[in-house]
C-alpha cells in the first residue's frame, strides 16, 4: 500500500537487504531528487498506461536477483485507505517468476499527509510489515493478483479497504 511520499524510504529502512524501487518517472526531473533517486536505486515508471521499459527493468533486475519495490496501486492514497491494485506489479510478478512478499504501511500518511510539503514527526508511529514470502510457483493458487494483493494488505495493515474492493482490477 502507499500512503505518503516517505513510504519508500521506510521500506528501504526496514528491508534486511538494499532494493531498487519503481518511482513515478516526474520525480526525476526535479533538479537534484531525481539524481539522489538513482543513486538510491530508484527507475522512473510512466505512469496512466503500461510502460513496458519499467517493467522490462523490473523483471531484468529481479531475475539478476535483486529486490524490487513496486507499490502496486501507482499512487498515493489521498484518504489513508487502501486502494486498489493495478495489473503492472502482477504483470512484473508474472513475468518475473520470483517468490513475491507483500508490504503493508500503516501511520506514514500521519507523518507525511498526502501534498504535505512540511513532515510532521510528532503525529505518529509507523509500523511496516512484511507478509509471508509467496514462491512464483504458488502464484497459480492466485485467482486475482488484486484482490490478493488487497486482502494481504489489509491483513498486514487493519486499514479499512477501498470503496469498490469488489472492483479490484487485473486489466
Amino acid at each position: 500500500n502507499h500512503l505518503s511520499d516517505i513510504d519508500p524510504p521506510l521500506v528501504g529502512h526496514a528491508l534486511p537487504r538494499p532494493a531498487c524501487f519503481m518511482a513515478k518517472s516526474e520525480l526525476f526531473s526535479v533538479p537534484i531528487l531525481g539524481s539522489v533517486m538513482r543513486a538510491f536505486r530508484a527507475f522512473p515508471v510512466k505512469r496512466g498506461r503500461p510502460d513496458r521499459a519499467a517493467i522490462r527493468r523490473a523483471v531484468e533486475l529481479l531475475r539478476a536477483g535483486e529486490c524490487v519495490v513496486v507499490f502496486p496501486e501507482g499512487q498515493i492514497s489521498e484518504d489513508g485507505r487502501l486502494q486498489r491494485a493495478l495489473a503492472g506489479a502482477a504483470l512484473i510478478w508474472k513475468q518475473a517468476q520470483v517468490t513475491c512478499v507483500v508490504c503493508g504501511i500503516a501511520g506514514s500518511q500521519r507523518i507525511v499527509p498526502f501534498r504535505a510539503v512540511i513532515p510532521r514527526p510528532a503525529f505518529g508511529r509507523v509500523s511496516v510489515q512484511f507478509g509471508e514470502p509467496i514462491p512464483w510457483e504458488r502464484a497459480n493458487e492466485i485467482e486475482s493478483f488484486g484482490q490478493w494483493f488487497t486482502a494481504e494488505a489489509q491483513r498486514l495493515t487493519g486499514l479499512p479497504l477501498p470503496e469498490d474492493a469488489a472492483e479490484v482490477t487485473e486489466e
